[in-house]
């Protein structure tokens, strides 16, 4: 399997929350709103903003074009125009980290959904040892 890991921290200045909240879709930046704790609000807000400029650039696209679904649980998806493209993705973070892992192919969602995302939360208790 081919893994694009990439770790990041989320604590950033308010000059790169507002810029990364530009980025945002206005159905994200609503659930940012609703988060009660102020780090929780910019972290989601980079979090979701640096998912999107990492999906547009292995994409091909601006990051405000990337289209994301969300499950019941608000876990993110590629949503259908971008369907067809095979890329897969897992996001895991904990406290300012966080973690993205981008695969691309096809038969590979069940390796997303499993081992994939262990793996992600694997290297995120390695960053934070």
């Amino acid at each position: 399997m081919n893994l694009d890991v990439v770790a990041t921290r989320l604590d950033v200045g308010p000059e790169a929350v507002r810029a990364a909240a530009a980025l945002l879709s206005q159905s994200e930046r609503q659930r940012a709103s609703r988060l009660a704790i102020h780090h929780g609000s910019s972290r989601f807000i980079v979090a979701r903003a640096t998912l999107r400029r990492l999906l547009a650039a292995r994409l091909d696209v601006q990051p405000q074009e990337t289209e994301l679904v969300y499950g019941t649980r608000g876990k993110p998806a590629l949503g259908p125009s971008f369907a067809a493209s095979g890329l897969h993705f897992n996001v895991s973070h904990c406290d300012d980290l966080a973690v993205y892992a981008f695969s691309w192919g096809r038969g590979e969602r069940d390796v997303c959904g499993s081992r994939f995302a262990f793996e992600t939360t694997r290297i995120l208790q390695l960053l934070d040892a």
